[in-house]
């Protein structure tokens, strides 16, 4: 069983990696939380609020296919995906994104 986050791991996709392996990045991408989140979240919100590295939506589809892909020649027969909940936090400001933008 491999745990991993929903954006690869806790601070998204290796530079290295994504060059190696033609995908696109967004680097740099911070999160963008309601104001409520951080009037009663403050902890939660400032431990993510930290710069990620998120693969492009036209590579993503390929991305996840590899890594899985590779997880099963590895032998792995499962995972455990965190961070659902930060996704819609990091797509704020992408083309694909269709979640509310917070001001």
């Amino acid at each position: 069983l491999v745990w991993h986050t929903i954006q690869g791991y806790w601070g998204g996709v290796r530079e290295a990696l994504a060059k190696r392996q033609g995908y696109g990045l967004r680097t740099g991408v911070l999160p963008v939380f309601p104001p409520a989140f951080w009037e009663y979240g403050r902890d939660t919100a400032e431990f993510f609020n930290q710069q990620y590295q998120i693969v492009v939506p036209k590579d993503i589809e390929r991305y996840y296919s590899d890594f899985y892909g590779f997880l099963q020649q590895q032998g792995v027969w499962g995972v455990k995906l965190d961070s659902q909940g930060l996704l819609e936090h990091l797509t704020e400001g992408c083309l694909a994104a269709s979640g509310p933008k917070y001001t």
